[in-house]
């Protein structure tokens, strides 16, 4: 069990019911998260809303989020596989390039700005000056600057908090294992379909959904 007690008893019963590893990890993202239930609903929708109120590709926004795992070493977040992304082409050849991302042939020049960005903004985001933002300009508009800005902020701390509730334990065998420093857990060497998560609600929804809660971290 996690590292955090669950709100609630039927938020135990839910977790317990839940049959597949998606549904059990979701599962206990929101036992978890309805400790603070309406901060859960929004901080969902915020996710939602820095995904799709933009034009950055779902595969880009995706690597970009995978990328930012790899540092916080949120596990779950590293394993998870948003379905939008991979039907806007994410496979696991994009995940395998996130592992030396300036040599792959399988990511575009925008991808790999975006990327380097993602580590500046993760490692030393002090050093994040106009030479880094002259380099995405070549490839992004400043509405998708600001676009990816939102998501690594957003993937950065809630990843870093979820890493360290240590929500593992329906995770493949991979992600197993006790923290050991920066680096140890890899999004490359998990099978690519272990997680496939549905999309993030938006904030017109009136739950999280119907069947499964999505968890806020990933």
């Amino acid at each position: 069990m996690p590292r955090i007690k669950f709100a609630t008893e039927e938020s135990v019963k839910a977790y317990v019911a839940a049959r597949t590893a998606p549904e059990r990890v979701a599962a206990a993202f929101d036992g978890i998260m309805q400790h603070l239930p309406s901060a859960q609903r929004h901080l969902i929708a915020t996710k939602a809303a820095a995904k799709h109120d933009g034009t950055l590709s779902q595969r880009l926004i995706e690597l970009t989020r995978i990328r930012m795992a790899f540092w916080t070493q949120c596990r779950t977040c590293m394993t998870i596989r948003f379905e939008e992304g991979v039907e806007d082409g994410l496979d696991q050849n994009a995940i395998c390039a996130l592992e030396r991302p300036e040599t792959s042939d399988d990511l575009s020049d925008a991808e790999k700005a975006a990327i380097r960005y993602v580590d500046k903004f993760a490692n030393d985001w002090l050093s994040i000056d106009e030479t880094v933002f002259n380099d995405l300009r070549k490839h992004f508009t400043e509405a998708e600057i600001v676009q990816l800005g939102l998501v690594c902020a957003l993937h950065l701390g809630t990843g870093r908090m979820m890493a360290s509730y240590g929500v593992i334990e329906d995770l493949p065998a991979e992600m197993q294992g006790k923290e050991s420093g920066p680096g140890k857990f890899k999004p490359w060497e998990v099978d690519f379909e272990s997680l496939i998560m549905p999309p993030l609600p938006d904030a017109e929804s009136s739950t999280v959904s119907a069947t499964i809660r999505h968890p806020a971290a990933a």
